[in-house]
């Protein structure tokens, strides 16, 4: 019996890859960079990723999307270990034009002076 394994991209030119971090100002209730409190914060990457990582390195936790997960789902990992498929609430969404929206007002994944870094491949 044949199994078929369905491939979705393969890259065939560069890969893109982009880091950075959240400041403490940048992730506060009000939300400076924005103008508005609770607007999300819009980072663009100038690339459409295929994978975007969030972690929280103060508390602990991390939440990783990956190309095929539907827009605002994610894999939410805590230091315990454990993992859930979160489809709710969604701490942040990748857009199919190269930017990714975090949200400030209902996010796990950001708290206040929390220390925030972020990784994008595609």
């Amino acid at each position: 019996m044949a199994i078929t394994v369905n491939t979705h991209d393969k890259v065939s030119g560069p890969i893109h890859y982009a880091t950075g971090s959240l400041s403490a100002a940048d992730v506060s209730v009000d939300f400076p960079t924005s103008g508005v409190a609770g607007e999300p914060l819009v980072i663009s990457l100038g690339f459409v990723p295929t994978y975007f990582k969030l972690w929280n390195v103060t508390d602990g936790v991390s939440g990783t999307w990956m190309k095929g997960f539907a827009a605002g789902y994610y894999e939410l990992s805590v230091i315990a270990g454990d993992k859930t498929y979160v489809n709710t609430n969604a701490a942040f969404t990748v857009g199919t034009d190269g930017t990714v929206s975090i949200e400030t007002d209902t996010n796990v994944l950001i708290t206040d002076g929390d220390l925030t870094v972020w990784e994008a491949r595609g």
